[in-house]
């Protein structure tokens, strides 16, 4: 997942200067296979490792990728045109933020992960980081205030 994450995050940075049709269709495809097969409507989490026909192949939650997703997809989707794939998208990466803020957010901070149902409750600089610019993308997006934090610290207006 983080591999087509970061080639999304590279197109649409190249689209931004060489706006051509077919890097266009690429940027689509790519948010499409996030749409279609790395996004667990179930979970509502990312899947993390795939196999070559990008089945999941292992029961792994990374919360600092989860969130570092929503706010790369919601950037991708200033640059291409199907209406019903931004909305879906949009509405997928809202529900992604609800629930790594609900599942990973303590003490005023993200954890980092959850494998084979094993937290891993360590602290990373580029999950922090994410962090803050993805829930700030959320609310952005949303204007609501994030209350489900009130009680964790997190309050944002």
């Amino acid at each position: 997942m983080n591999s087509i994450l970061h080639i999304l995050e590279a197109y649409t940075n190249l689209y931004t200067t060489w706006p051509h049709e077919n890097l266009k269709k690429n940027i689509e495809n790519l948010v499409k296979i996030f749409k279609d097969k790395i996004f667990n409507p179930e979970t509502k989490h990312l899947g993390v490792f795939f196999d070559r026909k990008l089945n999941p192949i292992i029961d792994a939650i990374s919360y600092g990728h989860d969130i570092e997703a929503t706010w790369l997809l919601d950037e991708s989707l200033k640059y291409i045109s199907d209406a019903n794939l931004k909305e879906e998208v949009n509405r997928i990466t809202l529900e992604i933020a609800d629930q790594v803020l609900e599942e990973a957010f303590e003490n005023g901070s993200l954890i980092n992960e959850k494998v084979r149902n094993i937290l891993d409750k360590s602290r990373i600089w580029w999950v922090e980081a994410e962090a803050l610019v993805g829930f700030l993308n959320a609310y952005q997006k949303s204007r609501e205030k994030i209350s489900k934090c009130s009680d964790r610290t997190l309050e944002i207006y």
